[in-house]
C-alpha cells in the first residue's frame, strides 16, 4: 500500500476525480482553477522527471479554464507545461549548457549532422513561422505557432531527461499507458452508456454538458450545433463511435496508438518477451492468454471508434515488417508485429458481433450497421468519401499554384472559400501532408516528411546495432505506431490537436532521449 500510497499517486487520483466531476457537471467549472493549482504545485516542488511523469498521464485528462465568459478554452496542460519548462530549466541549469552545446558547433552543416531529428524540427517551425508572412488571418497564426511552440517543450523536455537517465523509460511508459488505459475504460463507459438513453439525448447533454465543460463553450456549441465526429449513419442505423473524453472520434484511437511502444516495453520489461516470437523467455499457458486479451481489450477501441482510417491503415504496419524482415536482428520483431496486425483483424468480426444489438433507446434493429460501415471503405460516392476527395483537389490545386509558402498558418479555412474560424471545428484538407503543403507549403512538408524518416531510420538502426532490450522494443513499437499512423494520416489532419499532438511529442521524445543517450556512450 506503501508503494501507491504516494503525493504522485494521491495529486493524480484527485485531479482525475475533479475532473470527472466537473465534466459531468457535478461540482461548477470553478474548480477547474483548483485543478490547475494542484498540478502546478505539484510540479513546481518535485523533481522534473515526476512532474513530467504527471503531465504524461494526464494528457487526456486536462481541462479548460473557464476564465472569462469569451475565453474559457484555454487549457491547463499549457500552464502546466510552461511551469514543468522552468522547473526542467533551472533544477541542474539545464538551458545554459544546452545553448553552449549548440554554439560550440562550428557551422550548421555540423549541427544538423549532430542533431538531424532536431534540425529538421526547427526547420519545420521556422518555415511554419515564415509562412504566417503571407497569411490573411496573422492573429490566427501567430496562436497556432504559439500553441506549436508550447506544445514542443515537451518534446525537449521528455528528450533531455530520457538521453539524461535512460531508466526513466519505464516510469515514463508507465504514466503514458496509464492516462491511455484509463481513457480506454471511459471509452468503455461511454459506449456501453449509448445503449441506456435516446440518441437525442445523449448528443445534447455531451455536447452542451460535458464537451463544453472540457473544452470550453464555443467548443461545445460546435459539437452540438455545427457538427462531430461521434456518430456514423451506416446501414441506416445511428451508432456511436467511441471517443471517450477525447474531442472527437480521430484523437483518441491515435492516442491508443501512440502508446502501443510503452505498453510493449512494459510487457519486455516484465516477461523479458514483449510478444510471442520474439524470443526470450516464452509467454506460455495463462500468461498469453491473458497477454492476449489485454491487447485485444486495447485494441478493440481502435475499431469501436469506428474512424475507418484507422481500420484500414492497420495494414500499413506491413511495410515496417517487410523493412525489419530484410534488417539484421529484425525477424523477431516483423513476427511479432505482423501477429499484431493479425490480432487486430481477426477482432473486425467482434465489432460485427456488436454492432448487431441497436444502440440508443430509439434506434432501429439492423444487421447491416457494421458492413456499411466497413463496405464504405471503398465507396467514393459515399458522403464522407466524396466529401474528402472534393477536398483534396481543391487542396492540391492550391499547392500546385503556391508550392512554397501555402496560403500560411491557421488560414487553411480560406483555401475552401470559409472562414477563419472554422478552423476551430476542424476544417483541414483531411490529409496531414496536403494539410502542411498548403499551410505552410511544400519545403515544410518536406522538413515534417525528413523528421519522420529520421525516427524511422533510428529504429531500424537500432534493431541492426543493438541486442533485445526493453529500449529496443520500445523503439520497434516507434515504428510500429508511427507506420500505423502515418497511414491514416493520408485520411485526416488530427495529428495538431492537442492531446494527440503532446501524444506524438512524448513518444518521439522518448525514442529520440533513448538515441541520444546511446550516442554519448
Amino acid at each position: 500500500m506503501k508503494k501507491y500510497l504516494n503525493l504522485f499517486s494521491i495529486v493524480y487520483a484527485l485531479g482525475i476525480i475533479l475532473t470527472v466531476l466537473v465534466a459531468f457537471g457535478y461540482v461548477g467549472r470553478e474548480v477547474s482553477f483548483v485543478i490547475a493549482g494542484l498540478y502546478m504545485v505539484y510540479i513546481a516542488i518535485s523533481p522534473a522527471r515526476r512532474g513530467t511523469q504527471l503531465f504524461i498521464a494526464l494528457i487526456p485528462f486536462f481541462i479548460a479554464l473557464p476564465i472569462t465568459e469569451s475565453f474559457d478554452n484555454f487549457n491547463t496542460w499549457r500552464i502546466c507545461l510552461v511551469v514543468l519548462g522552468i522547473r526542467w530549466a533551472f533544477e541542474k541549469n539545464r538551458l545554459l549548457p544546452m545553448l553552449a552545446t549548440a554554439r560550440s558547433l562550428a557551422s550548421i552543416k555540423n549541427f544538423i549532422t549532430t542533431f538531424r531529428l532536431e534540425a529538421a524540427g526547427m526547420l519545420f517551425l521556422a518555415l511554419s513561422a515564415l509562412s504566417i508572412l503571407v497569411g490573411v488571418d496573422y492573429h490566427g497564426g501567430i496562436f497556432r505557432l504559439v500553441y506549436l511552440v508550447n506544445a514542443v517543450m515537451l518534446f525537449i523536455i521528455v528528450r533531455s531527461l530520457m538521453a539524461e537517465k535512460p531508466e526513466l523509460l519505464v516510469q515514463f511508459s508507465r504514466s503514458f499507458l496509464l492516462g491511455a488505459v484509463l481513457a480506454v475504460v471511459f471509452g468503455y463507459v461511454q459506449f456501453m452508456a449509448a445503449y441506456f438513453a435516446p440518441a437525442w439525448i445523449f448528443h445534447y447533454w455531451w455536447g452542451m454538458e460535458v464537451s463544453a465543460a472540457q473544452y470550453g463553450k464555443v467548443w461545445g456549441d460546435i459539437v452540438t450545433n455545427q457538427g462531430n465526429t461521434w456518430f456514423s449513419y451506416s446501414g441506416g442505423t445511428l451508432r456511436l463511435r467511441m471517443f471517450s473524453l477525447f474531442p472527437d472520434s480521430h484523437t483518441f484511437p491515435m492516442y491508443i496508438v501512440m502508446a502501443l511502444p510503452a505498453l510493449f516495453a512494459l510487457l519486455y520489461a516484465r516477461f523479458q518477451s514483449a510478444l510471442p516470437f520474439m524470443g526470450g523467455k516464452r509467454i506460455r499457458g495463462r500468461q498469453l492468454v491473458y497477454l492476449i486479451a489485454g491487447i485485444a481489450a486495447f485494441f478493440l477501441p481502435l475499431i469501436l471508434s469506428g474512424t475507418r482510417g484507422i481500420w484500414l491503415a492497420s495494414l500499413c504496419p506491413l511495410a515496417a515488417v517487410a523493412l525489419l524482415w530484410w534488417t539484421k536482428n529484425g525477424k523477431p520483431y516483423a513476427r511479432a508485429m505482423a501477429a499484431l496486425v493479425l490480432l487486430f483483424l481477426l477482432l473486425v468480426p467482434v465489432y460485427f458481433a456488436i454492432s448487431l444489438f441497436p444502440q440508443f433507446q430509439d434506434s432501429e434493429f439492423s444487421t447491416l450497421a457494421s458492413l456499411g460501415r466497413l463496405r464504405s471503405l471503398i465507396d467514393f460516392g459515399e458522403t464522407s468519401n466524396a466529401g474528402r476527395v472534393r477536398i483534396w483537389t481543391a487542396t492540391f490545386s492550391y499547392i500546385v499554384q503556391q508550392p512554397i509558402w501555402g496560403i500560411g498558418l491557421a488560414n487553411y479555412p480560406l483555401i475552401l472559400s470559409e472562414n477563419p474560424t472554422a478552423s476551430l471545428a476542424g476544417s483541414s484538407a483531411h490529409n496531414l501532408y496536403l494539410h502542411i503543403a498548403a499551410v505552410s507549403g511544400v519545403p515544410a512538408l518536406t522538413a515534417a516528411l525528413w523528421f519522420a524518416w529520421e525516427l524511422v531510420w533510428r529504429s531500424l538502426a537500432w534493431v541492426r546495432r543493438f541486442a533485445m532490450s526493453t529500449e529496443t522494443v520500445y523503439q520497434v513499437g516507434v515504428l510500429f505506431a508511427l507506420a500505423w499512423i502515418g497511414g491514416y494520416l493520408m485520411t485526416d489532419a488530427a495529428l495538431f490537436d492537442e492531446r494527440a499532438l503532446l501524444g506524438f511529442f512524448t513518444m518521439t521524445g522518448i525514442s529520440a532521449g533513448l538515441y541520444a543517450a546511446r550516442r554519448k556512450k
